[in-house]
């Protein structure tokens, strides 16, 4: 008997927890999910992804100042290979020569002979001033050849000489003193019987 009254209790127990739990309802589908809630937040980019967005975001800001900017004026290109000027020949006191260091000028003649420039020039020694002197060299017609400088001193030391006559290929060059000598191109001598008063 005294099992009875324990079964008994035990019954009435669950009876009673049965009916209190009667009264509340159970959790609904959306609650249960509660405990693992969904983020409703922008999900976060890869690291690519955001570098590819940032890249993006640059083209695009690049392209709207570029058609912002006005448009620059295109030039027409250069010609490459410009015709050359021929050179100014005769007879000249502003004489630009690439032996300059060799020679102090007065002054200088320019022509063509033997199809290519020939440069005279008349002047002194640099380091010798009364040391008369005159020198040449030569240039293709195309300007790309040049030949070493010629130097020739004067027979007699009278000063610097300036180029007074030419018919070529002789040269007559006088001194400061007034002295003249004779320059031969083609034989690159000075001529017999220098000096000439």
């Amino acid at each position: 008997m005294f099992d009875q009254p324990l079964t008994r209790l035990t019954f009435v127990s669950l009876i009673a927890v049965s009916m209190v739990s009667c009264g509340q309802r159970g959790p609904t589908t959306a609650e249960s999910f509660q405990a693992y809630p969904i983020a409703t937040a922008t999900p976060t980019l890869s690291p690519l992804d955001q570098t590819q967005q940032a890249i993006d975001e640059r083209i695009e800001q690049e392209m709207a100042t570029a058609a912002a900017l006005p448009t620059l004026a295109v030039l027409e290109p250069l010609p490459t290979d410009l015709p050359l000027e021929p050179l100014q020949t005769g007879l000249d006191t502003d004489c630009e020569t690439i032996y300059s260091r060799l020679i102090i000028t007065t002054n200088c003649w320019l022509d063509i002979v033997n199809d290519e420039y020939v440069f005279f020039v008349a002047g002194s020694e640099p380091d010798t001033a009364p040391q008369g002197k005159v020198g040449l060299y030569t240039v293709s017609l195309d300007e790309t050849t040049t030949s070493d400088f010629f130097a020739y001193q004067t027979p007699q030391q009278k000063g610097a000489v300036t180029i007074t006559d030419i018919t070529v290929p002789r040269f007559t060059v006088t001194a400061e003193d007034g002295t003249r000598f004779v320059f031969n191109l083609d034989t690159r001598t000075w001529e017999d019987p220098p000096p000439y008063p």
